[in-house]
């Protein structure tokens, strides 16, 4: 409901970021708790934080277009929706929302702005009267608290926020939250703000960091956000990827640039550097950086070097080779994990199975030099 913050309940912790493309067009991605996300970048922001502060932040604006301004207000709700819809809510907030609003009303608004050092209110265009507003009631009380003045404030701020709707002085409203995880975004009610219409390119990584992110919403090349409406801070901060959002419905970010992992699947090194084994848009599993960046190297491949040893931080943990072949990880009841397919394995009696030594295959190699 436009009055009802919503925070995602899923995840503790989610990183999102701005991204550029070659052709300069500009996507929002998002990981959950384990990432990847890119080295350096602010953690623990959801993308509406980001998309929030491009409409208000002085240093993280964003140069909207009309055209995408007006889209953003495309399923926006009008003043008799929301009073019949919300008719039985006490109006003690109005978050995060985009108005359209009466130009000839707009003391009204400045009032209720100025009944809390908390609320923002915001200007985004005076061309079209759209305005950003985040209004909450000027006092927190508590369970046990009792308080007259603060009590009084409070109601009168209820009615002064109900008068925005009920005297017309917002014409329009969307609320601005969004939730990249979230299904059926398509069937959104009016009122609350579409993915579709952002105007940017969403990416979602789910919270197993093994898979590649899904793109959630394509902006058309028309209306999508371009680099050059981007703020100096923003595009200094913005991670720049060799690929061209349009063509990229699956992005696994640790292929491109040096990126963090907030959870392991396994512990491996690789020339001394952490790595992750994450699965790539082909469907194939790689070896990647963890903090670092290097060329993708395929399991199958990588098991082959020396340079690339399994280095887990629980002691019991190993790795093994079952009739000749690496990538099997001991496990506590006597089973083995696949790397790669992350599949269980139960040995057979036929199979030989020997602990990996890693300092095997520097000897192997000067016989072969022999």
């Amino acid at each position: 409901m436009l009055i009802d913050k919503e925070y995602p309940a899923t995840h503790s912790m989610t990183t999102a970021w701005f991204a550029i493309d070659e052709d300069g067009n500009v996507a929002i991605m998002e990981c959950d708790d384990n990432g990847p996300a890119p080295v350096g970048i602010e953690i623990d922001q959801y993308a509406p934080d980001l998309f929030e502060e491009s409409l208000i932040s002085k240093e993280n604006r964003i140069a909207y277009t009309d055209e995408q301004l007006l889209r953003l207000m495309s399923n926006s709700a009008t003043p008799l929706e929301l009073a019949e819809k919300w008719k039985d809510e006490d109006f003690s907030h109005i978050f995060d929302s985009l108005c359209e609003i009466d130009p000839a009303k707009t003391e009204l608004l400045k009032e209720a702005a100025s009944l809390s050092g908390m609320n923002v209110l915001h200007c985004v265009s005076p061309r079209l009267n759209l305005w950003y507003i985040d209004f909450g009631p000027p006092y927190y009380i508590s369970k046990n608290e009792r308080n007259t003045i603060k009590e009084e404030a409070n109601e009168y701020a209820k009615t002064l926020y109900k008068r925005l709707f009920t005297d017309g002085v917002l014409l329009k409203v969307v609320k601005l939250y969004f939730d990249l995880d979230r299904e059926n975004n398509d069937k959104i009610s009016h009122g609350y703000l579409r993915l579709a219409d952002t105007a940017f390119s969403l990416y979602h990584q789910e919270y197993d960091d093994r898979y590649p992110s899904e793109r959630v919403n394509d902006a058309p090349s028309d209306i999508a956000v371009h680099e050059s409406q981007l703020s100096d801070t923003i595009r200094d901060k913005a991670i720049r990827l060799p690929l061209k959002f349009s063509e990229h419905d699956r992005i696994q970010l640790a292929a491109y640039v040096a990126s963090y992992f907030w959870g392991s699947n396994d512990g491996w090194l690789v020339d001394g550097e952490t790595a992750q084994i994450v699965k790539l848009p082909d469907g194939n599993f790689y070896f990647v950086g963890d903090g670092c960046y290097f060329k993708p190297i395929p399991v199958e491949d990588g098991l082959k070097s020396p340079a690339i040893r399994f280095h887990s931080s629980i002691r019991s943990e190993k790795e093994y080779r079952i009739n000749g072949k690496r990538g099997y990880i001991s496990d506590s009841d006597g089973k083995f994990r696949i790397i790669g397919s992350f599949q269980t394995y139960v040995p057979k009696d036929t199979d030989i199975i020997e602990r990996v030594n890693y300092e095997d295959y520097e000897e192997d190699d000067e016989d072969d030099e022999d």
